[in-house]
């Protein structure tokens, strides 16, 4: 892995341990694991190993057990970044996240090892290396 891509992926594993750290503080229930997991381990979605690399940093109520809890980022949130990061460009096709899908992985690779620029959402990284539909 590129030493640009293993930076950016320790300040996002920094920013999550932050967000880990604060649900631990305020007691917060840990992340959902499967059933069979939790009965093994009780205490396994409070333990840093098993959170979200991408946690949502609102806290949600889980539709099932009804235990409010951090989940992962939504899809749409990264949808809604790549729409607004293809506007800003003016790109005047449809990008989507699919999109991605059909992008070769070095050329992914190549958009974040270049994206070093902070606050650049993830949206702009993708565009940085032309990637469109």
């Amino acid at each position: 892995m590129p030493e640009a891509c293993t930076i950016s992926l320790k300040m996002q594993l920094e920013d999550a341990h932050e967000i880990w750290e604060a649900d631990r503080e305020a007691e917060q229930e840990g992340v959902y694991l499967p059933e069979t997991v939790m009965k093994k381990y009780p205490n396994a979605g409070k333990q840093w190993g098993w959170m979200w690399v991408f946690p949502s940093r609102r806290l949600s109520k889980d539709p099932v057990t009804g235990i409010v809890r951090r989940h992962h980022i939504h899809e749409n949130n990264l949808q809604k970044t790549i729409k607004k990061a293809t506007q800003a460009a003016e790109i005047p096709k449809p990008v989507k996240c699919h999109t991605l899908r059909h992008t070769p992985p070095p050329q992914l690779l190549g958009a974040i090892a270049f994206s070093q620029e902070p606050g650049m959402e993830i949206g702009e990284v993708f565009l940085s290396a032309g990637i469109s539909s």
